[in-house]
C-alpha cells in the first residue's frame, strides 16, 4: 500500500512538490513563532526589568508571528485543496476502474487522505528544518548579541507545527476524498459535466454576502458605533469575505466570460487571449480555487493599508489641530508616557516665563472612571494639564461640549460612549490617592499628544504627584530658550507640530511595512498554487496542445496563450482581493477609528502595487508550465489519454 502511495506522488511529483512547499512554509512560520516565544533573555546574563521587558516582547512577537503564521497556514490549505481537486479530476478513470473491480469507497478516502497525510509529514519535516534556524536569525536581528539569549527549542513547538501541516493538508485534501468516493464508476468514465451556475456553493455565498450587508449598511452613517454594533460590523465584514470566497467560481464566469465575447473577431492577434480566457472559464471552481488563495493575502494586504492609511490621516489631522505651529513639545525618548525629569521641566518653565512666553505640563496617571449615579468603572489614564494651556498651546479635538476644564472634565469619546456619559454627567475619578467627583465639560477625540481623562490639576487629590510626561512651551524665541534649558539632560527630546505629525507617519510607516513582509509570504505561497495550476493545465491539454502545433500554431503562441492564463488567474485574485481588502478595511477603520463607513483613505498607490505585483507575478509562474508547454512533442502529445 506504501509502495503505491510513493509511485503515485512520484508519477505528481509537480503538484506534490508545490504542497510539499506550501506546508514547509506554514509550518517554518509555526515554529518560528513558538520558537522565538520560548526564548527568554539568558538567566546568567543577569535579571531585573530589562529582562522582564525582553521576556513580555518575546511573548508579544509570538503572538504576532502566530497570526501570520496562521494565514500562511491557511494560504498553504487553499494551495493544497486546490492541489488534491485537481488531481481528483485527472484520476477519474483510475478510480472508476478500482471501483469497478471491487474498490469500496471507504478504501478509496482512506487512500487519498493517506497521500496527503504524506505530503502533510514531509512539508512538516522540512519546515520545522527550515523554522528553526529562520526563529534563531529573527531572534539575532531583533536582539543582537548585546543581550545574550537562551535559544530554547522545545517539544511543544515542533509537535505543533508538525501537527499543523499534517492536520491541514489532510483537512485541504478532504473535500477531494468526499468527492471521489461519491462518484460512480459508470459515471466516471465519462467526462464530467461542466458546473451548474448556480449551485449550493453559489447561493450559499449569495444569501451570506446579503447578510453581510445587512450587518454592515445600517451603521454605515454613524460616526461612533457601540461596543455591539462594532461587534456587528465585524462580524459582517468577515462574512463578506468568505462571501466573495464562495462566489469565486460565480464571479469568474461573471468576470471573464465578457472577455470571450470582446475578442469574437477573427483577428490573429487575439487568438492567443481567446485561448487563454476559454482555458480560464473551462474550470471556474479550478480557477476559482486558485485566485482565492491570492485573494486572501491581497485582502489583508489592502485592508491593513487602509486602516493604516486611514490611521494616519486622522491623527496628523488631529495632531494638527491639536498644536499651533508655534507649540513646542518637550517628551521622554522612550515613549509617549515616559516621564520627563521634574528638575528639567522645572528648568524649562523658569527659562520660558523669564523670556516672556508660556508653559504648561501635562502629568500622567492611572485611574478608574464610573458615572456617579451607577455603573461599571473603566480604568483609563488620567491627564493633569494647566487651564491655561488649553484653547493657546495645546487644544484637544472637541466632539462634544466645551474645552473649559475649570468647569469639568474632558472624556476621550470612546471612554464616554463606555460608561455612557454626556456632557452635564457627574462621573467619579478614582486614583491610588483619591477619589474625586466632576462633572463631564465635553468629549473630544483622543491624540497622540493628548489622550486620558484631561482634568485640571487643582480638582484632583493632594496626594495625585506623578511626574509630567508633556512639557509646552510657546514665546519669544522659544526654541532657542528652550533648547538651551535641556541642554545635557538626558532622555529628553523637541520636537513641534510639524515634527510629531512626521514622527506618526513614520511609526505607521515602519509597522505597515513589517506588516507587508509577513504577509508577503501568503502570497508566494499563492503564486505557488498559480504555477502548480498552469502545470496542471499543460498537462491536461497535451493533446490540444499537440492537434495545435500539427496544424501550425507556433511554440511561441502555446507559451503566450500559457502566459495570458496564468495572468488571468492572478489579476482576477488580484481584483477580488483589492476589492474585498477595501471593503473589509472600510469595516475596520469604522469599528477601530470610530468614523462613518465612507471616511477611508483608499491606499492608491499600494492597490496600484498589487495589481501591478499580481500582473508580473502571473507572467513569472507561466514561465516554467511556458516553457514546458513549448518543449512537447507533437506526436506524442497528440497520443495522450
Amino acid at each position: 500500500m506504501l509502495k503505491a502511495l510513493l509511485r503515485d506522488l512520484r508519477a505528481r511529483r509537480g503538484r506534490t512538490m508545490t504542497t510539499i512547499g506550501s506546508a514547509t512554509i506554514g509550518v517554518a512560520f509555526v515554529v518560528a513563532s513558538l520558537v522565538v516565544g520560548d526564548s527568554r533573555p539568558d538567566p546568567r546574563a543577569g535579571t531585573g526589568i530589562d529582562a522582564e521587558r525582553a521576556a513580555d516582547a518575546a511573548s508579544t512577537q509570538r503572538l504576532a508571528m502566530l497570526i501570520f503564521a496562521a494565514l500562511a497556514v491557511v494560504v498553504a490549505g487553499f494551495v493544497a485543496g486546490n492541489t488534491f481537486g485537481m488531481l481528483l479530476t485527472q484520476r477519474r478513470r483510475h478510480f472508476a476502474l478500482l471501483r469497478s473491480i471491487g474498490a469500496s469507497r471507504g478504501q478509496l478516502r482512506r487512500t487519498l487522505l493517506a497521500e496527503a497525510a504524506i505530503v502533510g509529514a514531509a512539508g512538516a519535516v522540512l519546515g520545522t528544518l527550515v523554522g528553526i534556524p529562520v526563529a534563531f536569525a529573527a531572534l539575532v536581528w531583533a536582539a543582537g548579541w548585546a543581550r545574550p539569549t537562551a535559544f530554547v527549542v522545545s517539544p511543544l513547538a515542533i509537535a505543533v507545527g508538525c501537527g499543523a501541516g499534517i492536520l491541514v493538508t489532510v483537512i485541504a485534501a478532504n473535500g477531494s476524498a468526499r468527492r471521489a468516493v461519491r462518484v460512480p464508476p459508470v459515471a466516471a468514465l465519462v467526462n464530467p459535466a461542466a458546473p451548474r451556475l448556480l449551485d449550493r456553493r453559489a447561493v450559499a455565498g449569495l444569501l451570506l454576502f446579503t447578510a453581510a450587508l445587512a450587518m454592515v449598511l445600517p451603521g454605515a452613517s454613524q460616526e461612533r458605533l457601540p461596543v455591539a454594533g462594532r461587534a456587528v460590523a465585524l462580524l459582517g465584514g468577515t462574512a463578506g469575505c468568505v462571501a466573495a470566497v464562495l462566489l469565486a467560481p460565480l464571479l469568474v464566469t461573471i468576470v471573464v466570460r465578457p472577455l470571450a465575447w470582446l475578442l469574437r473577431p477573427a483577428h490573429p492577434v487575439l487568438l492567443v487571449a481567446r485561448m487563454a480566457v476559454a482555458n480560464t472559464i473551462r474550470d471556474t471552481r479550478r480557477t476559482a480555487a486558485t485566485a482565492s488563495a491570492l485573494m486572501v493575502g491581497l485582502t489583508l494586504v489592502c485592508a491593513a493599508a487602509t486602516v493604516a492609511g486611514t490611521l494616519v490621516d486622522t491623527l496628523t489631522a488631529d495632531t494638527r489641530a491639536t498644536l499651533p505651529p508655534a507649540t513646542l513639545v518637550v517628551g521622554a525618548t522612550g515613549g509617549p508616557d515616559d516621564p520627563v525629569d521634574p528638575a528639567v521641566a522645572q528648568r524649562i518653565r523658569t527659562a520660558v516665563e523669564r523670556g516672556g512666553g508660556q508653559v504648561a505640563t501635562a502629568r500622567v496617571g492611572g485611574a478608574t472612571v464610573s458615572p456617579a449615579a451607577a455603573g461599571v468603572g473603566a480604568p483609563t489614564a488620567v491627564t493633569a494639564i494647566d487651564p491655561a494651556a488649553l484653547g493657546i498651546l495645546v487644544t484637544p479635538p472637541m466632539v462634544t461640549g466645551t474645552a473649559d476644564i475649570t468647569a469639568g472634565l474632558l472624556l476621550p469619546i470612546g471612554l464616554a460612549h463606555t460608561i455612557r456619559a454626556a456632557v452635564g454627567d457627574e462621573v467619579v475619578v478614582r486614583t491610588a490617592a483619591g477619589a474625586v467627583t466632576r462633572r463631564v465639560a465635553g468629549a473630544y477625540r483622543p491624540t497622540s499628544v493628548l489622550h486620558g481623562v484631561l482634568i485640571d490639576p487643582a480638582a484632583l487629590p493632594a496626594g495625585f504627584v506623578v511626574a509630567p510626561v508633556k512639557v509646552f512651551a510657546a514665546g519669544p524665541a522659544s526654541r532657542q530658550v528652550v533648547t538651551a534649558a535641556i541642554a545635557g539632560a538626558p532622555g529628553v527630546e523637541l520636537t513641534d507640530a510639524a515634527g510629531t505629525v512626521t514622527a506618526i507617519a513614520a511609526t505607521a510607516r515602519t509597522a505597515v511595512t513589517a506588516i507587508y513582509a509577513l504577509l508577503g509570504v501568503a502570497i508566494l505561497i499563492a503564486i505557488g498554487g498559480v504555477v502548480n495550476t498552469a502545470v496542471v493545465s499543460v498537462q491536461e491539454r497535451a493533446r490540444e496542445i499537440g492537434v495545435l502545433r500539427a496544424v501550425g500554431a507556433s511554440r511561441a503562441l502555446i507559451r503566450r496563450s500559457i502566459g495570458v492564463e496564468s495572468v488571468l488567474i492572478t489579476g482576477y485574485g488580484g481584483l477580488l482581493g483589492v476589492a474585498a481588502g477595501l471593503g473589509l478595511g472600510a469595516v475596520l477603520q469604522q469599528a477601530l477609528l470610530q468614523r462613518r463607513l465612507w471616511e477611508l483613505t483608499v491606499p492608491v498607490t499600494t492597490v496600484t502595487g498589487a495589481l501591478l505585483g499580481t500582473v508580473v507575478a502571473g507572467v513569472l509562474a507561466s514561465l516554467w508550465p511556458a516553457h514546458r508547454a513549448g518543449r512537447q512533442g507533437i506526436l506524442e502529445a497528440i497520443g495522450c489519454e
